[in-house]
């Protein structure tokens, strides 16, 4: 079984189901961090974005389907559902994050909360 490929529990059904975890780069700055996700064959009505606790929790389904009268010559691209989840922490602003998804990848952006971002006094001459 491919590394890529995780079993998780899905909350609506009791049986383990099979997700590609979609490769991810994570970045950030004193006031926010970013995650692009890559999930080909995604469009934005196939992927769900939710909060559960302190886990944000990205799914999305896969629209992209080879006809039944093609037989598959050569397929880089592994296509099913995908699933991945972050731990936050307190300092992120959920209230605020907003997410976009474009050519199969999905552009997360999660703000700091305010009071998390640190503040510089300048020091004046006395």
């Amino acid at each position: 079984m491919s590394n890529e490929l995780s079993k998780v529990n899905n909350e609506k059904d009791t049986k383990n189901e099979a997700y590609f975890i979609p490769r991810v780069d994570v970045s950030y700055n004193e006031e926010e961090t970013v995650i692009l996700a890559d999930m080909p064959g995604v469009d934005n009505e196939g992927v769900d974005v939710s909060i559960k606790g302190d886990e944000l929790v990205v799914t999305g389904q896969n629209s992209v389907s080879i006809p039944k009268s093609f037989n598959i010559k050569w397929q880089e691209y592994k296509l099913g559902n995908y699933r991945k989840s972050f731990k936050m922490t307190d300092t992120v602003d959920t209230q605020k994050i907003s997410a976009v998804m474009k050519d199969g990848v999905l552009k997360l952006v999660l703000p700091n909360k305010k009071q998390s971002i640190p503040v510089k006094i300048k020091v004046k001459a006395g």
